[in-house]
């Protein structure tokens, strides 16, 4: 005889307890009902989930059908109907021909997780030895009644037909159990099926899921629980508990020098197995558009126990963005306390195994956040977009970048990383006022002429002196920064004030002489005396060589290798006369030579094999461009000289410096 009714026990006000505050969002919600499937040996869970229009409301209803073995009148009765009692594997019925699975459950109350997503839902479930499908409406209301049990009326039915009106979809098993929601109380938590398949997949762990035959569909589409949404962007990875082989199977897209093995006996000890990692942007830990994920997860027996063991632990930039790992402990389960705490926050971290597991990961936690910064700037440099952005706003910075040493091109991969290495949108003005300031940087004397004894001081002694110098001269080139950039702007005004002076001409020569950047915005002057140095240098050697006419600048610029040749054409109040551009060329021409054959007989190891390559300007004003033919301007490219006007100079200064200033 079939039952009529099942009195639902209300162990220790469980409802109260565990009703619909037990979880915040849908997907751990749907994980504890997609668990209860699992452990019933099911080997296929479908969730479907639409908008339903009801009396012109519309409703979102979600329905978790698996094909498991579904439940007897007595395990329902027995089993389902009491809350708070201790599940095994033993006390539940195995199908022949599947493997024995570790189970997920453990108190009973995962169905209690339904109220969570809504204030009602319906109970369909039919065993082998079942001919038609049991339905129980359990509704949260009811189940708030002081009283020690509810009695909840059992329907029998022929088919699922009520229910595939809405769920078109839905293929009905020959066993089985179905949890539906009529209306939830929140909306899918994601934008997209995509994005609940990401949450939900990593709520589960591979290692468990992937040795036994379960699968798993959202509205028909599956979920691949072989690997998590981020695996195939995590770019170091500290692993302990397995062996490299495994742990390159599971992230094969990784290179293997990227692997930092973790030993320690505690792991070994207690079988525990994980990894922690950083992805390469944050980006990159978008289950959905809008829900960022990091952290490290703790599985048991495969589902999800905490969602961030090291929460309390101190917060930064590369932990909060970058930063996630897995961990497998099963042995937690053997914990005479429930090692999960029953507002299913994570782990209760007054059991001792859960202190010792968090003190062993932060110690792995905390070597990854110190090296992360050196694991980045010693990537391939075809991997550091940031730099490669950087270089190629200004075709200058590129140029300027090949000419420095190993040491100060990985120094300005490093700057560069720790500016632009985020997610955040950069305009090409403040990569080049950036880019600027990051190269004159590299060309502080206090970094270049840092000395360490290689013989005495240890690796560690010198890293950290290094780091400690490197930290306070990037600092104080921070403090400098402002003041720099409104000094610069100062310069600029004095320059519009005298735009239109016959001595322009005069001024600027000075101007530029000692502010390269008017010119480039990633110039700067090494120093005074190498200015004048160079300066006179060139004069000499114009004077010895009877050379006629005269150059207006020969300069050295800290950011290129050769120095720079300015020619500047005064500009008359009363008349614009037209360049003679022949002269300009030829005299350029003369001076490169000169340059070329003064660097190719020292003893620098830079050597000029095309004097086009030392860079040179012919600066004017914007009437006396307006006089210049096409042929004029062909000739200039030919030799390769480019063309600039003092108001363009100003222009450019001013739309760079001038929103720095205001932000």
């Amino acid at each position: 005889m079939s039952i009529e009714k099942i009195d639902l026990q209300i162990a220790y006000g469980a409802v109260k307890h565990f009703g619909r505050n037990l979880y915040t969002s849908n997907p751990p919600a749907i994980t504890e009902l997609i668990a209860n499937s699992w452990d019933a040996y099911c080997t296929e869970c479908n969730i479907f989930y639409n908008d339903i229009e009801n009396d012109g409301d519309k409703k979102t209803s979600l329905l978790i059908v698996d094909d498991g073995i579904g439940m007897t009148d007595e395990e329902l009765s027995g089993r389902y109907a009491i809350s708070g009692t201790e599940k095994n594997t033993d006390s539940v019925r195995r199908p022949d021909g599947i493997t024995l699975r570790p189970y997920m459950g453990r108190k009973g109350i995962g169905k209690f997780s339904a109220f969570s997503l809504g204030d009602s839902y319906v109970l369909y479930t039919k065993s082998d030895i079942d001919t038609q499908w049991k339905k129980m409406i359990f509704r949260y209301e009811l189940l708030l009644e002081d009283r020690p049990t509810v009695p909840i009326a059992v329907e029998y039915i022929d088919s699922l037909q009520e229910l595939k009106k809405f769920f078109p979809d839905l293929e009905e098993n020959t066993t089985g159990t179905i949890v539906y929601i009529p209306e939830m109380r929140r909306k899918i938590i994601s934008s997209s099926i995509e994005g609940l398949k990401n949450l939900i997949s990593r709520r589960f762990s591979i290692n468990v899921i992937n040795n036994h035959d379960f699968s798993l569909k959202i509205n028909s589409e599956i979920v691949d629980l072989s690997q998590h949404f981020y695996d195939d962007n995590l770019e170091f990875v500290y692993y302990f508990g397995t062996d490299l082989e495994e742990i390159k199977q599971r992230f094969p897209n990784i290179p293997e020098n990227n692997f930092y093995k973790e030993d320690d006996e505690f792991f070994t000890n207690y079988s525990i197995s994980g990894w922690l990692g950083t992805v390469e942007i944050p980006s990159q830990l978008l289950a959905d558009e809008n829900i960022s994920i990091s952290g490290v997860i703790v599985y048991i027996h495969g589902k999800l126990a905490d969602e961030d063991i090291l929460r309390d632990k101190l917060k930064n930039r590369i932990t909060n963005s970058y930063f996630l790992g897995e961990v497998n402990a099963d042995f937690l389960q053997n914990e005479e306390e429930d090692p999960v705490l029953s507002s299913r926050e994570g782990l209760n971290k007054e059991i001792p195994n859960v202190q010792l597991l968090i003190e062993k990961l932060s110690k792995i936690s905390n070597k990854l956040n110190s090296n992360w910064n050196d694991l980045r700037a010693n990537r391939d440099i075809e991997k550091l977009d940031f730099l490669d952005k950087m270089l190629s706003t200004d075709s200058g910075l590129g140029t300027a970048f090949k000419f420095y040493s190993d040491k100060q091109q990985k120094q300005i991969a490093k700057l560069a990383q720790r500016v632009f290495d985020n997610d955040e949108k950069y305009s090409d003005a403040e990569y080049r006022v950036y880019g600027q300031a990051i190269f004159a940087l590299v060309n502080n004397k206090v970094i270049n002429e840092i000395t360490i004894d290689t013989d005495t001081e240890t690796f560690g002694e010198i890293l950290k002196k290094f780091y400690s110098l490197f930290e306070k001269t990037e600092l104080n080139a921070a403090l400098r920064m402002k003041s720099n950039i409104e000094d610069r702007i100062s310069i600029i005004n004095k320059l519009k004030l005298i735009i239109d002076d016959e001595e322009v001409e005069s001024v600027f020569e000075e101007h530029l002489a000692k502010n390269p950047w008017l010119i480039n915005q990633y110039w700067d002057k090494p120093s005074n005396e190498i200015v004048i140095e160079t300066q006179n240098k060139y004069k000499a050697i114009i004077q010895e060589r009877k050379v006629s006419g005269r150059t207006d600048i020969i300069t050295k610029v800290a950011d290129e290798p050769y120095p720079i040749i300015c020619e500047l054409k005064r500009e008359k109040v009363t008349a614009y006369s037209t360049p003679e551009i022949s002269e300009i060329t030829n005299q350029i021409y003369k001076y490169r030579r000169f340059i070329s054959d003064e660097i190719n007989r020292s003893n620098n190891p830079l050597r000029i094999s095309n004097t086009n390559d030392i860079k040179a300007y012919f600066i004017c004003g914007e009437k006396s461009k307006e006089k210049l033919e096409d042929l004029d301007l062909i000739e200039l490219k030919n030799n390769n000289i480019e063309l600039k006007t003092y108001q363009e100079i100003i222009r450019q200064a001013e739309r760079v410096y001038s929103d720095r200033v205001r932000e």
